[in-house]
């Protein structure tokens, strides 16, 4: 079990350490600097209307954290695909 939790510790470490995900924390802090987006953001929580939201989904750094996003939705897909794979040849039953 100690090695199993060795093993699921090394690939939160890998994951962590990723050119992908390294470059989402990068497309995060681009969107938190971004005052005037933070402030759209706020704005849309209080008070939701559609042509604000189409300000925000159109900002540049928005649309870059969305698509690092979507990386990484792709990314945690083929994980779980993979250890379905392994599942099936260790299922206990």
């Amino acid at each position: 079990m100690e090695e199993l939790i060795e093993k699921i510790e090394q690939l939160k470490k890998e994951i962590s350490s990723s050119d992908i995900v390294e470059e989402l924390q990068k497309r995060k802090e681009e969107v938190m600097n971004d005052s005037s987006l933070v402030a759209k953001i706020e704005e849309y929580k209080k008070y939701p209307r559609e042509s604000l939201k189409k300000e925000i989904t159109s900002s540049p750094s928005f649309l870059a954290y969305k698509e690092m996003e979507t990386e990484i939705d792709l990314l945690i897909l083929q994980i779980n695909q993979e250890f379905k794979k392994i599942r099936k040849n260790y299922d206990c039953r």
